[in-house]
């Protein structure tokens, strides 16, 4: 069966539509500017910010983090390093099987974009919530003669045993087990860079010409630890007054300033000789004074100042995971 359509319908339809067109009404937002409005809003602020609201507030956090948990239990493993040698020394692979038995597995962790701000930061990533009280305690009874990445891996990660350490994720909230890897590797590595110190952080021979008592050349021990240890005196003063880690190791000012005010003996003799300056470059120019002439060489290879871009580095390293840690410092800023 056919269907038909009217013209004549079609047509009366548009007739009705030309005579009635059709009404579009535009919506008006209301703000309501009335002066109890903008009372019961500060009331509002007010009781979000009192300490009852606020432990509330914690309470139902803790209650989320239990229910995640359940979703993705914390765990209790045993973090095993192996430190895999490559072409440059200072940067190795950082190997690591993780757990044991047939759960057990391995991954690698390279702390070089980390270091050159390429990849994120670990507070980023693996910090909710840290407790900065604890790590600002922490900070303050930091003995400078050692890392504070040695305190870092002892309160947060574990003792470690011969099968490497038994990490309890229940112990410390906020550290999980990558941020866990990644501090074991920068203890290694920056006890690596220590260690490479008596080294390649040089010394100067000193070769004296006295008119009277004639030619003599003095070796002069650099005090490099002495100098680390008052960088780090720096770095836990910024610390604790709050300043964020600088974005490359070039911008490390501290080993400066204990360049500056250094009890070590020999640094300031060589300065006030005019030998050293206070970014320890070595002066190899004949420097006369009274009687005698003075002109100093390198006691080692390479680069006299080398220690001094050593000390700023190690400095970095350690500014830097504390930055991440108290302020959730990003990466890339």
């Amino acid at each position: 069966m056919k269907t038909y359509s009217s013209k004549s319908t079609e047509q009366q339809e548009t007739r009705r539509n030309s005579l009635n067109p059709p009404v579009f009404q535009s919506t008006v937002q209301f703000v309501d500017n009335r002066a109890e409005t903008a009372d019961l809003d500060t009331l509002s602020e007010s009781i979000d910010k009192s300490p009852r609201v606020q432990n509330l507030m914690q309470l139902q956090q803790a209650a989320n983090q239990a229910a995640q948990r359940k979703i993705n239990p914390v765990q209790r493993v045993n973090l095993d390093m192996t430190v895999e040698e490559g072409a440059q020394k200072h940067h190795p692979n950082y190997k690591f099987e993780i757990g044991t038995g047939l759960a057990k597995k391995t991954k690698n962790i390279d702390l070089d974009p980390w270091i050159t701000r390429k990849g994120h930061g670990y507070s980023q990533l693996y910090v909710g919530r840290s407790d900065k009280k604890a790590l600002k305690k922490l900070i303050a009874g930091w003995d400078t003669a050692k890392s504070i990445v040695d305190d870092l891996v002892t309160n947060y990660v574990g003792q470690e045993s011969q099968t490497g350490i038994d990490f309890d994720e229940y112990a410390h909230g906020f550290v999980g087990t990558d941020l866990a890897m990644h501090l074991m590797a920068m203890q290694e590595n920056v006890a690596r860079r220590v260690g490479d110190i008596p080294a390649n952080c040089n010394n100067v021979n000193l070769k004296i010409n006295d008119r009277l008592e004639g030619e003599s050349t003095v070796r002069k021990n650099v005090g490099w630890l002495t100098l680390l240890k008052e960088s780090r005196e720096q770095l836990k003063t910024a610390l604790l007054g709050g300043q964020k880690s600088p974005g490359a190791m070039g911008d490390v000012g501290l080993v400066q300033q204990a360049v500056n005010g250094t009890a070590d003996p020999v640094i300031n003799e060589l300065i006030d000789l005019g030998v050293l300056d206070n970014e320890m470059k070595l002066n190899t120019s004949t420097i006369r004074k009274g009687t005698k002439a003075y002109k100093a060489s390198n006691a080692g290879g390479g680069q006299f100042n080398f220690g001094y871009g050593h000390l700023r580095f190690i400095i970095f390293l350690e500014w830097r995971i504390c930055s991440e840690l108290l302020l959730n410092q990003s990466v890339k800023e």
